[in-house]
């Protein structure tokens, strides 16, 4: 019977037919977004900890987000966060909001909420890494009752995340870069270079511009550290390596910092970190 009901269904509209392609006439609503793209690591560690009731991670999101999106109203006008669109699904977060176009300013304002966002949840315990994109991007809910997405800026952003990032840190692509090389000064100091990458200077949420909260600095520089001897897993170790030498590094350039008492917490790397915009 079912058989049937599929012959008759199928026979209804021959597949090589003009009707049957006329799907392919259409004309899309999309529009252009900006999109981050953000991973979190050692996701797996901490949704088992979640499901035995000994890390919320529900609610440890929740308050990063709110902490964020409360402080980034105070601090900036440059973007409407009501127009912010966050998803946080299994290990994945994404963050889109519509492009204008004319907006570098914009376009800092949404660099500027995801290094704040990146610092807020590195307090929880939830250190990132990701990218971030625009481009083309369309979401709907379909008549059928499911939900439809394709994103050239999440494409983008994804492949910046997996194949550029490695480090907990967020790379900008550089066409977005492109159009912030003209901002302020401010948007060159929440943007770092490394090698030929530029990320966001989520550090700058974490250390103070004139080393007045050097001492909560090295509680969590301690704590990052031992986590990193604690690490079996030399991928794991490595990534820790990573954020403890880009903390020195900005350390290094914040006055009144008693720079000495943190070399301990240096590794033997060769990085490559450097102001963005400037030579």
């Amino acid at each position: 019977k079912n058989s049937a009901h599929l012959t008759q269904i199928a026979g209804s509209v021959k597949l090589a037919s003009e009707q049957w392609d006329m799907i392919d006439h259409y004309e899309n609503r999309e529009s252009n977004k900006l999109c981050a793209f953000i991973d979190i690591l050692g996701y797996k560690e901490k949704s088992e900890r979640f499901f035995i009731g000994s890390f919320n991670l529900k609610e440890r999101f929740g308050r990063a987000l709110k902490s964020a999106i409360s402080t980034f109203k105070l601090i900036s006008h440059l973007i409407d966060t009501e127009q912010l669109e966050i998803k946080f699904f299994s290990d994945s977060i994404i963050i889109t909001l519509p492009e204008q176009e004319s907006g570098s300013d914009q376009k800092f304002g949404f660099v500027l909420f995801c290094a704040i966002l990146s610092a807020n949840l590195s307090f929880e315990d939830l250190l990132v890494r990701g990218g971030i994109a625009k481009g083309a991007h369309i979401e709907v809910n379909d008549d059928a009752g499911f939900s439809f997405m394709a994103s050239i800026a999440l494409q983008k952003a994804y492949l910046i995340e997996s194949k550029i990032a490695v480090y907990p840190r967020i790379v900008i692509d550089p066409d977005l870069v492109r159009c912030l090389v003209s901002v302020s000064d401010e948007a060159a100091d929440y943007i770092v270079a490394e090698g030929n990458n530029y990320f966001v200077n989520f550090a700058r949420q974490v250390i103070g511009r004139n080393g007045d909260n050097q001492s909560d600095v090295f509680d969590e520089m301690t704590d990052l550290h031992a986590a990193m001897n604690a690490a079996t897993e030399a991928a794991v170790k490595d990534k820790y390596a990573w954020i403890l030498d880009y903390y020195y590094w900005t350390l290094s350039l914040t006055p009144n910092i008693e720079l000495e008492k943190f070399s301990k917490f240096r590794s033997n790397a060769e990085r490559d970190f450097k102001p963005a915009f400037k030579q």
